[in-house]
């Protein structure tokens, strides 16, 4: 399985979110998430399926400990 992160600073996807607390990283949390799977499929064929799904994330800033 693959989780990505859109990055709208470089108008890309990129495999980890960073330090969103620097101030020279990403100001919040990106606002989507794309998750890719390849599954093999056992039978006659054998042959391999690509699932993926992207998905906008509503939180706009991270959990900080102690306060929920």
């Amino acid at each position: 399985m693959k989780i990505e992160f859109w990055n709208w600073k470089n108008v890309e996807w990129q495999d980890n979110v960073g330090d969103t607390t620097q101030a020279d990283g990403q100001k919040g949390l990106p606002a989507l998430a794309r998750c890719a799977s390849t599954v093999s499929v056992v039978g006659p064929n054998e042959k391999e399926e690509k699932l993926m799904t992207e998905a906008r994330i509503l939180m706009q800033e991270p959990l900080t400990g102690g306060r929920w």
